[in-house]
This record gives structure tokens, sequence and C-alpha cells, in this order.
């Protein structure tokens, strides 16, 4: 739904034709286009993971999905890298501060824990949050065993998150710039140059400025509005 709503709002503010829209929720990362003051639409939409799941193969708006929200689980590899998701702690038990049964660290954990969430705060007005729990949770199960402290760990996640998450937004600008904007035939063996470049932020809305070249010359231009449609938590 976030794309049909950021064509409404952007339609609505005077914010242009070309969006690009995040929606950031408890599991998912979602990012959309709206070209030209309209939706784009896919008939590549699949029921599990891509190629092993099933292809539904109707009409759906193109909407690119990564496991990235705010009750991602984040998990050593076996590598010893620091991961986060596409695990999700959904809403039940949701994360490790909710007190509810939840005991692996989610994103909405180190969130808490590096005083980006109120720990005073009621989620709905009712429900208390336990700071304790989640730095109990992210100290055993990532600060510990990475030898870091309990706020490095949590912000590593975090700065894990932010990387996925700005490159699933990259992905669909330059899908934008090439399926919206970019017309010229490049023929084998050109070189193929996008640029991006940051113009200015109004509340949770981003402008940015885009060019293609090839080999050298540029053969367009495009500007496209960013609107987080919600901060995750």
């Amino acid at each position: 739904m976030a794309p049909v709503a950021a064509k409404t709002y952007c339609a609505t503010e005077d914010l242009g034709e070309d969006v690009i829209v995040c929606d950031a929720g408890g599991t998912t990362f979602d990012v959309g286009l709206v070209r030209d003051g309209g939706l784009i639409y896919t008939r590549d939409t699949w029921i599990g993971p891509q190629w092993t799941g099933d292809i539904l193969a109707i009409s759906s708006v193109d909407v690119r999905s990564i496991g990235a929200g705010g009750g991602s689980i984040a998990w050593i590899d076996p590598g010893g890298s620091l991961r986060v998701g596409p695990r999700s702690a959904g809403a039940e038990p949701g994360p490790v501060c909710y007190d509810a049964g939840g005991t692996l660290p989610t994103v909405t954990d180190c969130n808490l824990v590096l005083g980006y969430l109120d720990p005073n705060a009621k989620l709905a007005g009712r429900l208390a949050i336990r700071a304790d729990k989640a730095e109990a949770a992210i100290g055993e199960h990532l600060a510990a065993p990475l030898g870091l402290s309990i706020d490095e760990a949590a912000a590593g996640v975090l700065a894990v998150e932010s990387l996925d998450l700005a490159g699933s937004g990259k992905l669909v600008y330059f899908m934008a710039i090439e399926e919206a904007k970019f017309r010229t035939p490049v023929e084998p063996g050109c070189l193929l140059d996008l640029k991006v470049e940051f113009l200015q932020q109004r509340r949770t809305i981003y402008k940015f400025k885009g060019e293609a070249s090839v080999d050298g010359k540029v053969t367009c231009q495009a500007e496209f509005t960013a609107m987080i449609a919600d901060p995750p938590a």
C-alpha cells in the first residue's frame, strides 16, 4: 500500500510525479516507485523465496522488500560477522524489551538501548518496555561473543541494518533512472555510469538528482523524491 499512499500524498503536497517511497515496518523494509504520477506494476511476484518459491504471474504493484525492520533479529553467522534479519521476532513474542517471551535481540531492542526510544514511554499508552532485558539479550547473544560493549554491539546492529536499507533504496533508485528516464540504447562495450546527488530534506521527504551517462556523455537527468513512510522503531 505504500506506493499507493505515496502517489496520493505527493500529488496533494505537490512533491513531483517521480517518487521513491520507503516503508519500514516490524518485519520488512519495502521500497516502491511512483513514475510519471502512476504506479509501477510487475508480474514477477513470488510467494516464498525468489526462484525457489511460487511465482504468481499476475499483475501487482511493484514493491521490493528486504527482511529488515524493527523486529528483525540480530545474530552472528558462523564466520563471526554480525547480521540483521531476515528472521523476525514478529508481533508475538516481539522484541525482548516487550517482555512477552522474546529472547533474541532485535533492531528495536538496540534502538532502545542506545536511547533512540524513550525507556519510560509506554507502547500504545499502556505497555511498559524493559530496557534492562534488551541490554541482557544484546550482551548475551552479541556483545559477549564479539568482545564488544553492549552499546558497541547495538550500534553495530543499526549500522548493518542501515547498510541493508540503503542498498535496497539505491537499487530501486537505479531501477527508476534506468526504467523511467533512461531511454538511450547502450551498445556492448559502452560504459554506463549512474550518479546520485542529495538535494534537500524536509521532514521525512528527501530529494535526489540523478544522471545517466554513456561513455562520458550525459544522456538523461532526473529528480526523484524519496519518502520515508514510517520510520523504523
